[in-house]
């Protein structure tokens, strides 16, 4: 008896796969359109994040060259992270 040819072992994967996967198919579709749907939408973004920082970069250039010359002051601000911050969130 030969082996069988490289159609014949992807028809039984087919096979298998429909079998043992098919009560999961549904779930894995799902998961997938979620996936792709994210994954645009975060292109999306990036391409917004670029062209927005193209047109600061244009506008800021004029600005940057007085801004480098004078220091920079500390930021003061409070810490909300923390335990006790997130337990009063609770």
């Amino acid at each position: 008896m030969h082996a069988p040819s490289p159609i014949a072992w992807a028809i039984i994967i087919v096979v298998i796969l429909v079998l043992f996967a098919l009560p999961k198919l549904p779930t894995i579709a799902r998961s997938l359109g979620e996936s792709t749907r994210i994954f645009k939408s975060e292109m999306r973004q990036m391409k917004k994040d670029e062209e927005a920082a193209k047109a600061s970069e244009k506008d800021g250039k004029a600005e940057s060259s007085s801004a480098e010359n004078q220091p920079k002051e500390p930021l003061e601000g409070r810490i909300v992270d923390t335990p006790q911050a997130r337990e009063e969130n609770k």
